[in-house]
């Protein structure tokens, strides 16, 4: 067992001199250069960086770090917020860095809108500023040079996105649409909601109205079987005249609840 976990030991040892062994990188730095050396070795990584200092040079230059793990690599965001910021693509292997450009992260293509948008706005002044000259009859000096043959040269390496046009600023209307998905939606929802209130209410006043009627009716009822049993216990003594209809008009004016004619019988009048 413990044969095993030496001979795991070496291995790991083997596996990481040979990571820590020189590699070699594609070199075009200043310094490969004027020593006309196209290669170079180093311990740590191989980088491939671009870089457009706007100067008409070649903005991707590759070479090799000697550190392992530079922070050049991790391609954070710079604190300035204006200028120009290196992009770097880091690599161990033997020649990873040729032929390759660096992928731009997202902060470096808002940074490229912001740059062209301060471009565009630049250009402008300078064309009043020539419109003006033309008016006032002063001759247009002409300082842009024509692109080099370089420039042609790596154009066609430097990805799209590395390498912004500037495109005029379209003028975006200011007032806001009037015919929107939102505002008939929202018109929609209220109207539904209307009809469904407006239900809902003569749902509940017709509930109540039913509760109305029923109470209202069982109380003339009462009142009516009241006003015959009152009549029904003295029809032995008296003739008992009560008019129903006209007690339930009373009992509401607050009256008395029924109206009695009394007549004397046939065997008083005769004695």
């Amino acid at each position: 067992m413990i044969w095993i976990i030496l001979f795991i030991c070496i291995l790991e040892r083997a596996h990481a001199g040979y990571k820590g062994g020189s590699i070699t990188c594609e070199c075009t730095t200043t310094h490969c250069m004027e020593h006309h050396m196209e290669h170079c070795n180093t311990t740590g990584v191989c980088f491939s960086q671009y870089l457009d200092r706007h100067d008409g040079s070649y903005p991707v230059v590759r070479g090799c770090i000697q550190s392992k793990t530079p922070l050049l690599c991790e391609n954070r965001r710079p604190a300035v917020a204006r200028g120009t910021w290196p992009l770097l693509l880091c690599c161990n292997s033997n020649l990873c860095n040729r032929d390759v450009v660096p992928t731009p992260p997202p902060w470096f293509e808002n940074q490229n809108r912001e740059n062209s948008t301060a471009a565009i706005s630049e250009e402008q002044v300078l064309d009043t500023n020539e419109v003006s000259q033309i008016g006032n009859g002063l001759p247009i000096k002409n300082d842009v040079e024509s692109p080099s043959s370089n420039q042609h040269s790596y154009s066609s390496e430097i990805p799209p996105i590395l390498h912004i046009p500037l495109k005029p600023k379209t003028r975006s209307s200011s007032l806001p649409h009037i015919i929107s998905p939102i505002y008939i939606s929202v018109l929609v929802l209220g109207i539904i909601s209307l009809i469904i209130i407006g239900i809902i209410a003569t749902v509940v006043l017709k509930r109540s109205n039913r509760l109305y009627l029923e109470q209202y009716g069982a109380l003339a009822q009462q009142q009516e079987q009241c006003c015959l049993k009152h009549a029904t216990e003295h029809l032995s003594s008296v003739h008992v005249h009560c008019d129903c209809d006209s007690q339930v008009e009373l009992l509401n004016t607050g009256s008395q609840p029924c109206i009695h004619a009394m007549y004397q019988n046939q065997s008083s009048n005769n004695t």
